[in-house]
């Protein structure tokens, strides 16, 4: 890959916009021919977010795998249906890695993407570098799979030139078949959650202890020869961690046996490594009861082999108490901690059931059971009942008054793990259970702190970036939260609303803010005065969706505002009350010069049915067109006149069929097939005879469609409807 640079922190918003429209440039550009308007605008936004980017750092470096996408070693939104799609758009290429440089221009942008939306895949890495030249693109550079440096001894029978770099080198580097040694440094590379990940697809019949042994000398090699570091131990323990549980102690056990191999390496990297590290190790091969060989053992002593000291253990303030992991410790047991009595103090049948335990062969849990578990017991769910534990100690009135100020601290880091992980609905409870004890104490300073805690500006937008972020994936409990906060909550969701760029993160904080009715109305009607046209577009929104018709007279100034897509928000809002004045709006958008604002007028009639413009919409059918293009256009129309299936338009409909042309005939039989779908949304005496012509039209497509209108009508009447 490209040689590192100095990596500057990127605003992630704005990286997964860059993504997205990247990917949507893409797409268009695949499906339209250059200079077409969806084509133009999406390269420049693309363009545009890239620029933004580059003001953070020169280079954009985004790699590959399968359907993921990772950036400085983390993975980027896996769950994201868009990022999912452009990771594997380029994988099927063989492309591991994309590289934005700055300097980068519109005409580059747009030729990379001509040239992977090609069809062609790419395998050796020079020849790349010699198209991209050819295609004067010389601020992107990619990187290909390099399959020469991979050499199975199995047959290859089942794999595809679209697998994924890492799942082949770590299959090869388990099976023993990779021919370069420099390829192993592609360990440092993989996040170990993904190592692992990979190994724990491997059917354990393709897995040996050579296996094992190469993918732990591959971690502790490095890029050093002579040692490792506690980084590389940690990174090492970080993929052990994520494996299966059979596979764990497999690997443990590996890693005993690699450095029990080379004792001298050891010993020249331990004088590096923490004893955190060393301990963690110790700690792993005890909980796994592994045998650790005894030079090994002696070796890792001397850094691990810390004495327990009493004086720690000695109470704050007491001479004679001991405490532990803040339990008090009888005399009993500080007896075994002073003179190491253990044998006085445990029985030989209390050793024999330890030793009984020791031997027994474990039961492995079926994996849907072990998930469940994984589940119950993961640290956000270990959280929230800890919550809930905590709030049940409030109801029953259990808090001292001199625990009080202990136990706020405690709900507010509990605060703190709950917006993160999107349990709203303890986060709620928390608010109201302060706000309960608040009340029923007013003259308690801690009580006082903890309200102002909950309620003050700086917390609340940590709620609001919360719900921003992740709040639609827990919608039911993002209600419950803003239910606790009640309507001085409205304010800050308007402004999350204004800040927000993502339209699916808008949509939701809309469903938030409606959730409020009247109250979050009123809200949204002050903000109409602001200059930003998408204020003022997101608050018509509002007050279209909520559907309360005394805001149609502020809403009214706005039908000729001169942005169009707040005129197309405040017409869609009166359209909504079937009022005069938004249907007068709309029959001026259907002549306007702007065809695209045209266009959506005349899909607006459709949808809101509007019967008072069908005489505009015969009208524009009636009107001439000079070419095939123009011919086409009267679709829409068309397809609105049906929709709204007023019989005015049965006369507009027989005009069309009746038409013949030589030179645009392609497009004028499209039109008719068009006007023949539509004409099942009428009464079949009022368009039987159009049926007739349609299925006398020598055109087949146009025949069959109204054969099928037909026997619609037909099965229509036979089922009594």
């Amino acid at each position: 890959m490209v040689d590192e640079k100095e990596k500057l922190p990127l605003d992630t918003r704005l990286l997964s916009n860059a993504i997205i429209e990247l990917n949507i440039s893409r797409r268009n550009v695949s499906l339209y021919p250059k200079g077409h308007p969806s084509v133009q605008q999406s390269i420049n936004r693309a363009f545009d977010y890239l620029n933004k980017l580059f003001e953070l750092r020169p280079l954009i470096t985004l790699a590959i795998a399968r359907d993921t996408l990772i950036i400085d070693d983390q993975t980027i939104d896996e769950k994201n249906p868009v990022f999912k799609e452009f990771a594997l758009s380029n994988s099927r290429l063989n492309i591991a890695y994309i590289t934005y440089k700055k300097g980068l221009t519109i005409d580059e942008l747009y030729n990379f993407h001509r040239l992977i939306t090609s069809g062609e895949e790419f395998y050796c890495n020079e020849k790349i570098k010699d198209t991209l030249v050819k295609k004067n693109i010389s601020h992107i550079e990619i990187g290909c799979i390099d399959y020469d440096a991979f050499s199975f001894k199995e047959t290859d029978e089942g794999a595809t030139p679209e697998e994924n770099l890492w799942q082949r080198y770590i299959y090869g580097l388990l099976k023993g078949s990779l021919l370069k040694d420099e390829t192993q440094g592609l360990l440092e590379g993989i996040p170990p959650s993904k190592v692992a990940e990979i190994i724990n697809q491997i059917p354990d019949e393709e897995l040996d202890e050579k296996g094992y042994d190469r993918v732990i000398t591959g971690y502790l090699k490095g890029t050093r020869e002579q040692i490792f570091s506690s980084e590389d131990m940690d990174r090492l323990f970080s993929m052990i961690n994520s494996l299966r549980p059979e596979l764990r102690r497999q690997f443990l056990s590996s890693t005993v046996r690699v450095l029990d191999s080379d004792r001298e390496k050891l010993k020249r990297s331990l004088k590096d490594i923490s004893v955190d590290t060393i301990i963690n190790l110790l700690d792993a091969l005890n909980k796994e009861q592994l045998t650790i060989p005894e030079t090994l053992k002696s070796i890792m002593d001397k850094f691990s082999s810390l004495k327990l000291d009493i004086d720690m253990l000695k109470q704050a303030g007491s001479e004679e108490s001991l405490v532990l992991d803040d339990i008090l410790l009888s005399d009993e047991l500080k007896s075994i901690f002073q003179k190491g009595s253990y044998n006085e103090f445990v029985s030989d049948e209390y050793k024999q059931e330890i030793q009984k335990l020791i031997r027994a062969k474990r039961k492995h849990l079926p994996k849907s059971k072990l998930e469940e578990l994984t589940k119950d017991f993961s640290e956000p769910v270990l959280y929230g009942k800890l919550c809930s534990l905590m709030l049940e100690l409030s109801d029953q009135n259990c808090i001292e008054r001199k625990n009080l100020k202990k136990y706020i601290a405690r709900l507010k880091e509990q605060s703190t793990v709950l917006l993160e992980t999107g349990q709203y609905s303890e986060l709620s409870r928390i608010v109201s259970t302060i706000d309960e004890m608040f009340s029923a104490h007013p003259d308690s300073e801690e009580l006082k702190e903890a309200y102002e805690y909950f309620h003050c500006s700086e917390f609340i937008e940590k709620v609001m970036s919360s719900l921003r972020l992740i709040g639609r994936l827990f919608r039911s409990e993002a209600f419950k939260l803003i239910e606790s906060y009640g309507n001085s909550i409205i304010p800050y969701l308007l402004d999350s609303l204004i800040k927000e760029e993502s339209s699916s993160s808008r949509k939701f904080l809309i469903a938030l803010i409606l959730y409020f009715g009247k109250e979050g109305v009123d809200e949204a009607v002050k903000l109409l005065g602001d200059s930003r046209w998408f204020v003022k577009r997101n608050m018509l929104y509002i007050l279209s969706e909520a559907g309360y018709e005394e805001v149609v007279p502020y809403v009214k100034p706005y039908c000729r505002h001169e942005n169009a897509k707040v005129r197309i928000e405040a017409i869609k809002c009166l359209l909504k009350f079937n009022d005069p004045y938004g249907i007068e709006a709309l029959r001026e958008l259907l002549y306007d010069e702007d065809h695209e604002i045209a266009h959506q007028a005349i899909l607006l009639a459709g949808a809101y049915r509007v019967k008072e413009l069908v005489p505009d919409l015969l009208k524009l059918l009636r009107k001439k067109g000079f070419s095939g293009y123009d011919i086409l256009n009267k679709s829409p129309i068309i397809k609105t006149l049906g929709q709204i299936a007023d019989p005015r338009a049965i006369e507009g409909f027989k005009e069309i069929l009746k038409l013949k042309s030589v030179l645009f005939k392609s497009a004028l039989d499209s039109i008719k097939e068009e006007v023949i779908r539509t004409l099942a949304n009428f009464s079949y005496e009022d368009v039987s005879g159009l049926i007739e012509i349609g299925m006398k039209s020598k055109n087949p497509k146009i025949s069959r469609v109204a054969k099928e209108v037909k026997l619609r009508f037909e099965r229509g009447i036979y089922d009594g409807k």
